[in-house]
């Protein structure tokens, strides 16, 4: 639909921990076949009656997968952000991600757009008018948006399957430093 050579894509990865934890919230998975789910090559949201009527059959793939089929297309260039990167140095994420797509803002339009569109906005938002986008049967949208939430909920066992199965990604995404150590 779009032009290769007009094409640009900003792609935003996560700590598959905190992934983890917001997809099993989001699906009502349990957290060990949500871990099972990231680590399936063949993993598609269902086509089906939803509230979202009808919704498509939606290829993910593993998370390392769709990592990789985003950072490694070579047909369009694409701009990586981590979450990570945009929670703690918003505004130089957000203006490369600005300059990246040729747009022209001054500063003060950025911030002011980051200020906008913050998670505790977002919630805030939510809360006072509700959320289109929101399952009838879940309680937020958005639920907590924290960095580093996993430690609540995950166990060591858990944690330890999860970096087995998508160590190189986590490390190439710099979720895992040179000793294989946590960096989030």
């Amino acid at each position: 639909m779009i032009p290769p050579y007009k094409a640009r894509a900003i792609y935003i990865v996560r700590n598959p921990l905190d992934v983890l934890v917001s997809f099993s919230y989001h699906y009502m998975f349990n957290l060990d076949n949500t871990i099972s789910n990231m680590a399936r090559e063949d993993f598609c949201l269902r086509s089906g009656q939803t509230e979202f009527e009808p919704q498509l059959r939606q290829k993910l793939l593993s998370w390392s997968g769709h990592v990789q089929s985003w950072i490694n297309n070579g047909k369009i260039p694409i701009h990586v952000i981590r979450y990570e990167d945009m929670k703690n140095n918003s505004f130089e994420t957000f203006k490369k991600a600005v300059e990246f797509i040729g747009l022209l803002y001054v500063d003060e339009k950025i911030k002011r757009a980051i200020e906008l569109s913050g998670f505790d906005q977002l919630k805030a938002q939510e809360e006072k008018e509700g959320f289109k986008e929101k399952p009838t049967n879940m309680n937020a949208f958005f639920r907590e948006g924290k960095i580093g939430g996993w430690r609540e909920y995950l166990s060591k066992e858990q944690v330890s399957c999860l970096i087995n199965k998508h160590q190189k990604v986590m490390k190439d995404m710099r979720y895992l430093d040179e000793n294989n150590n946590l960096v989030y």
